[in-house]
């Protein structure tokens, strides 16, 4: 009888210890899910972003664990992007308007003109200057200053540096 009191005692443990063992698998499951889901929508979210969706937004649940400040912090940073490339993309139609006017202005004016960036490269030049240039078929926008004027490299470097000195030479 003690014989089978310790058997049933000993199949009570291992069923207890069994559906304890479960009870963990799917408690560890379900926590599991809740702690990634959010990242695994964050990762989503990101790929969207990537792609150039900038009016992706999380859905944000109020709290102050890591996920949820993640998610505030996912979405302040998508609302500043999509703003940030609204304000670019209006400035470089502005600008992309203002060398059409420009551009305009110049085939209207009958004086040679001709615009350099700071690396002393063609930006605009005019087709009154083109036509002053005996080799107009080799400038365009992007040629060298140096390559049109070789033989003044020193007059237009040291009117670059010091434009109130070209008068006196």
């Amino acid at each position: 009888d003690l014989r089978s009191t310790q058997m049933k005692l000993e199949v009570a443990f291992i069923a207890a210890f069994l559906i304890l063992c479960g009870l963990a698998i799917i408690f560890g499951s379900k926590l599991a899910a809740v702690i990634t889901n959010p990242l695994k929508s964050l990762v989503d979210a990101t790929e969207k972003l990537k792609e150039g969706d900038f009016t992706i937004k999380l859905a944000e649940k109020p709290g102050k664990d890591e996920t949820a400040i993640l998610t505030r912090a996912f979405n302040k940073m998508t609302e500043t992007l999509s703003s940030q490339r609204d304000a670019l993309t209006r400035a470089n139609n502005l600008i992309d308007e203002r060398v059409r006017f420009i551009e305009k202005v110049l085939s209207e004016i009958s004086a040679g003109v001709i615009a350099l960036n700071s690396s002393k490269y063609i930006t605009l030049i005019n087709n009154s200057a083109l036509t002053l240039l005996s080799n107009s078929k080799r400038i365009g926008k992007k040629t060298s200053i140096y390559k049109i004027f070789h033989e003044v490299k020193n007059l237009i470097e040291k009117a670059l540096s010091n434009p109130e000195t070209i008068v006196a030479d």
